[in-house]
């Protein structure tokens, strides 16, 4: 699978046929399974927690240095994350990046859905790769046409391989498809958010909902829980995926009219919707949903681990990825991932509901950003720690690894498309830059944490504690 990269992204508005919002039960805690099968909870957003900072019984220098960041960055980090899950999904119309057989796709935050006849196929980012499950429409209209709906500012493009002429661009994209008569008198409307895909029946009236009938191919069992959800288990895991429980009403005069609704398991494995009564003259929504979870990322594991805001409300982010599919912006500097982990450095407007540019930044090896500033210019400051002999360097103090993980510090232009500085810095032993800070005149300032066994040599200092192998830095 390949994300396409959102030049730009507009928010769904009024795409379910004018209908009012879909109601949702209120929850203490997400229902969002996917995120244990996937194990992307343990690689959360936030670069400190709390209640594992009260419970750890070591305090070093570089911990003292963060932590009075931690709970401004912390919230801060949430808000963004939450701005980044409402993004819409952006289905693209197959121009060639999919197989012939797809009508459209849309790429979300570790999942990609393609549309075939009504058909959704779903590949999710396994805890052993790539896992993928269709949802099947059975006895359904063989010849239903999908149409776009809601045309958004963004493009898409796939800028694979070497050769220009083999590259796709400027793919539009739209925040939802319908299929009009999947059967008799039932359209099918497909829309979501990066969490989350949504699927919606309008049944016209006269027309009979029993001839809605689904199948999920890939899965291994299928139940219904306590809270009337459809779980669903993946073969080889003991986590599941769920499809909340289906939410039916009708628009009246008189306003929405619920019609009790739940998942009916059949004998043969398909899955129904039994309802309770309603007025067959009027039109009868059916709006299930499928819940993914709030991260920015590709297909594997990804992690923000800093931010930063610009006098204009720009919000720039900082962290790790694993993914090979990473969004990245057609100007960035790095577009493709070259070790086992690299860094990244985003900037989002200030809604949060575009993305201004994306780049992976890193070597052959483990690159980790942990902390980045924003000058006046707009250039992006950002340090970590890589294990990288070829981190990419430009203007270095130090330009090659000291010895096993080194900290870096670099400096990105204002477009995300090139290095105005970029160096190692660090020694035989193992160092990391953890917070970053800029001043008016561009200087910038590093701290973070140094393991030695006698001396920070490359910068002739003595570590500073008198006894300690591992202190806390600071430089300008």
């Amino acid at each position: 699978m390949f994300t396409a990269w959102r030049t730009t992204m507009a928010r769904i508005s009024a795409l379910a046929s004018s209908a009012a919002p879909r109601p949702r039960r209120a929850s203490p805690a997400p229902r969002v399974r996917l995120l244990d099968c996937y194990e992307l909870e343990e690689r959360t957003l936030l670069s400190a927690s709390p209640a594992a900072a009260a419970a750890s019984p070591q305090t070093t220098d570089s911990t003292l240095a963060a932590s009075a960041a931690a709970p401004v960055q912390a919230a801060a980090t949430s808000t963004i994350a939450a701005q980044y899950a409402a993004l819409p999904l952006g289905f693209e119309p197959n121009m060639g990046q999919a197989g012939n057989q797809v009508d459209f796709v849309a790429n979300g935050n570790g999942y990609q859905v393609a549309l075939e006849q009504g058909n959704a196929v779903i590949q999710l980012a396994g805890a052993n790769g790539i896992d993928q499950l269709t949802l099947n429409l059975l006895g359904a209209n063989p010849n239903a046409q999908g149409t776009a709906q809601s045309l958004e500012a963004g493009q898409a493009n796939y800028l694979l391989g070497n050769n220009p002429s083999g590259w796709i661009t400027g793919v539009p994209m739209y925040a939802g498809v319908q299929y009009s008569n999947v059967y008799s008198g039932v359209n099918l409307l497909y829309y979501g958010n990066q969490q989350q895909l949504e699927y919606t029946f309008t049944v016209a009236p006269g027309a009979n909902p029993n001839q809605i009938q689904l199948s999920f191919t890939g899965s291994q069992s299928m139940s219904v829980d306590a809270a009337g959800d459809l779980v669903i288990t993946m073969p080889g895991s003991s986590q599941s995926i769920v499809f909340e429980a289906p939410v039916a009403y009708q628009n009246t005069a008189a306003g929405v009219e619920p019609v009790t609704s739940r998942y009916e398991i059949l004998p043969d494995g398909q899955v129904t919707f039994a309802l309770g009564s309603y007025d067959a003259s009027q039109p009868l929504v059916i709006d299930p949903l499928l819940d993914y979870g709030t991260f920015l990322g590709g297909t594997n594991a990804d992690q923000i681990n800093g931010i930063a805001v610009d006098s204009s409300g720009d919000t720039f982010l900082a962290g790790e990825t694993a993914s090979g599919n990473f969004p990245t912006s057609s100007s960035a500097y790095d577009s493709s991932k070259s070790g086992t982990e690299d860094a990244f450095v985003t900037e989002l407007n200030p809604s949060g509901t575009a993305v201004i540019y994306s780049t992976y930044l890193g070597g052959s090896g483990t690159d980790v950003a942990n902390a980045i500033a924003v000058d006046s210019s707009g250039n992006a400051y950002v340090t970590g720690s890589t294990t990288s002999n070829n981190f990419p360097t430009h203007n270095a103090f130090q330009s090659s690894n000291g010895g096993g993980q080194d900290a870096f510090i670099t400096k990105l232009n204002s477009t995300g498309s090139g290095l105005l500085y970029s160096s190692y810095f660090g020694d035989s032993g193992s160092d990391e830059g953890l917070g970053i800070a800029v001043d008016n005149s561009g200087t910038a300032y590093m701290v973070g944490q140094v393991y030695v066994t006698t001396t920070f040599s490359l910068l002739g200092l003595l570590p500073l504690g008198s006894s300690s192998t591992d202190d806390g830095f600071i430089v300008e």
